[in-house]
């Protein structure tokens, strides 16, 4: 693995693995069409793929760019707030790892600035690969 990009991401944390648990608790399998039930099944496991991926250790020599969106996903600040706090603690401290800050975006970064992504990926590929 030569770098690792990661577009708003979740950090897993057990923060993280109670958000998922009591969002989970509140879905109904029923409320989602044969469309949907891969989501429905990714929700399922998201605490459990949330612990499995707390627990490893992401090499300090691999560069890392982190793309964080203006808005979070959450409907809650305080859960907003602790999204983007652990964005910025996964580059904190580490000088090939780079957050950069989507102003003006949701979390679906693709969908709103994909020139801004695109231009970062660039960016990033040349730097470091």
């Amino acid at each position: 693995m030569k770098g690792i990009i990661l577009v708003d991401p979740r950090i897993p944390s057990y923060a993280d693995m109670r958000l998922a648990r009591t969002y989970f608790q509140r879905l109904d399998r029923k409320d989602y069409e044969a469309g949907y039930m891969s989501l429905y099944y990714l929700l399922a496991r998201m605490e459990r793929t949330s612990d499995y991926v707390r627990q490893l250790t992401l090499p300090a020599s691999i560069p890392l760019l982190d793309i964080m969106a203006e808005r979070g996903p959450f409907s809650e600040a305080s859960e907003n707030e602790r999204f983007k706090a652990d964005q910025r603690n996964l580059v904190k401290g580490h000088g090939n790892r780079h957050l950069v800050y989507a102003a003006g975006t949701s979390h679906n970064i693709p969908q709103d600035k994909p020139a801004l992504l695109i231009e970062e990926i660039v960016h990033f590929y040349k730097q470091h690969l």
